[in-house]
């Protein structure tokens, strides 16, 4: 039987991954097959309604991908992958609307989470996750 604790892990990281799930294509994600590339450039041409496509989907199939052996360098691994999306996300804006009333909030993202992950991937490696 799961305890408190995990069964509030685990329904934090359901919601962290719905969030990251929403506002996708899901049109898109049906049709999308193996063959096709994932990158932001081709999923914002695929639906150029959305430039945030390819981002969204990166990150989702990062996420959906990451694991670890236990329930810390999971979370570790998968918030390494949610911000990539933020970071690919604020690059898009930068580039598409550099003037934007966001664009100093896109580059705060880009320094703040490209330091996190960063943080994350070090602790991985010195096996922080497993105490």
């Amino acid at each position: 039987m799961p305890s408190k604790q995990n069964s509030v892990l685990a329904l934090g990281l359901a919601a962290v991954l719905s969030a990251c799930g929403q506002g996708g294509d899901a049109k898109q994600s049906a049709t999308a097959t193996k063959d096709q590339p994932h990158t932001a450039e081709a999923m914002a041409a695929h639906d150029a309604s959305n430039p945030f496509a390819g981002s969204e989907e990166q990150m989702h199939d990062g996420m959906m991908a990451a694991g670890g052996s236990n329930v810390s360098e999971m979370w570790a691994r998968k918030m390494i992958e949610h911000h990539r999306g933020a970071l690919t996300m604020s690059e898009v804006l930068l580039k598409q609307d550099p003037n934007s009333r966001f664009a100093s909030m896109a580059r705060t993202t880009i320094r703040d989470q490209g330091a996190e992950i960063r943080q994350l991937e070090k602790m991985l490696n010195d096996g922080a996750a497993g105490r």
